[in-house]
């Protein structure tokens, strides 16, 4: 079970953490300019140095961990033989740190107290128990109850150096992890109460937060917001545009909540009117369910095409769009994802849903023209 802390005063709160696991070594897995521009190494500095804690650092990968950067994590961190791993960053850093204690327990049977520290709010990487790793370029999703950090510290004032593209690519993720979750076919009352408490901090503050950067309290509530939205996926995992994401960032570039943003119009329509679900759905309990979140989101279900525009307006609202890409490069996300995350969707993922999708960048590019 984790324990985690959602407010202020992260110096008071992490120290006596430290205090309390009797913490003389620290191995900290960090992100690079980030570590410093967000305010964290002000305060690590101060509750480390302050009380005497050696620290290993390790910050040598990239943005999208590899699996052969996880391997030196590895084996510099079993070198140091440290008393905790202490993650502190945006979601690769917390998903390269979950990654590295995972290997170390399955390799050694030593079990490394974790403690995770997020910079950005959305990734949900500091709630979960799986880590995404790339494989020979491939975008895997690693689960296991191994990777569920054992402490989480959520404090809105280290995501306050993030910009409007940053702060709208982690807030949608997180927006979309709490709509999939959901939606999805795993889903329970539990994670779906995580759900809704996500969107009541998430939906509306974060088109306000995106055109005032400095305000604490919108800040504060996404983060909060991100946290339970991580809780939700946690239970359940992603669904159709998380499955259909991927190529997007391993190819393009496009960071991962802009990418989900890609598709995320057409299956938020496609799943509210839920035609041709999964078999192990009852139509008429996903239907209520359905009507719920209509409700709670202020969706426009008269038709497809309005539930499409109502996402569409939305994103579009945070400043993401799809006018980087070409239709060829969007179009080549139908025919490669993950089948896994697709499996959770409440519709079958068919050809049908396929040229759906491909039809609707179609008409996304035509739209770019006008």
């Amino acid at each position: 079970m984790q324990e985690y802390y959602i407010g202020p005063d992260l110096n008071t709160q992490l120290a006596a953490l430290l205090q309390k696991l009797n913490v003389t070594k620290v191995f900290l897995v960090r992100g690079k300019k980030s570590y410093t521009s967000c305010g964290a190494s002000d305060v690590m500095d101060a509750v480390l140095n302050g009380r005497g804690i050696k620290t290993v650092c390790f910050f040598d990968f990239l943005t999208n961990p590899r699996v052969e950067d996880v391997r030196k994590g590895v084996l510099l961190c079993k070198s140091q033989c440290p008393n905790i791993i202490l993650a502190v960053g945006g979601g690769s850093a917390l998903d390269m740190a979950k990654l590295i204690r995972y290997h170390i327990y399955k390799e050694t049977d030593s079990y490394i107290p974790l403690v995770v520290i997020p910079t950005t709010a959305g990734t949900g990487a500091e709630t979960t128990h799986f880590s995404v790793c790339y494989i020979n370029g491939e975008k895997q999703s690693i689960a296991d109850s191994a990777m569920l950090p054992d402490y989480a510290f959520v404090c809105s004032e280290l995501t306050s150096h993030n910009d409007a593209y940053l702060t709208a690519c982690t807030g949608f993720d997180a927006v979309a992890q709490a709509i999939e979750s959901y939606w999805s076919v795993n889903s329970t009352d539990e994670s779906r109460s995580y759900s809704l408490k996500a969107l009541g901090l998430l939906w509306k503050q974060l088109p306000l937060l995106i055109k005032n950067l400095d305000n604490k309290e919108l800040r504060s509530e996404v983060a909060e917001g991100a946290y339970y939205a991580g809780r939700a996926i946690d239970i359940t995992t992603t669904t159709a545009p998380h499955a259909f994401s991927y190529k997007f960032t391993s190819l393009y570039g496009i960071p991962h909540g802009h990418a989900v943003a890609l598709t995320f119009p057409y299956f938020f329509a496609l799943n509210l009117y839920g035609e041709r679900l999964q078999s192990t759905l009852d139509s008429y309990e996903y239907g209520q369910r359905m009507k719920l979140l209509v409700q709670f989101l202020d969706a426009d279900r008269s038709d497809f095409l309005s539930c499409q525009l109502h996402m569409s307006t939305y994103i579009s609202s945070l400043g993401l769009s799809a006018k980087a890409l070409t239709f060829d490069e969007l179009a080549s996300a139908v025919s490669s994802f993950n089948e896994q995350r697709g499996r959770n969707n409440p519709v079958v993922i068919d050809e049908e849903v396929k040229s759906g999708l491909q039809n609707y960048f179609m008409e996304l590019k035509e739209s770019d023209k006008e």
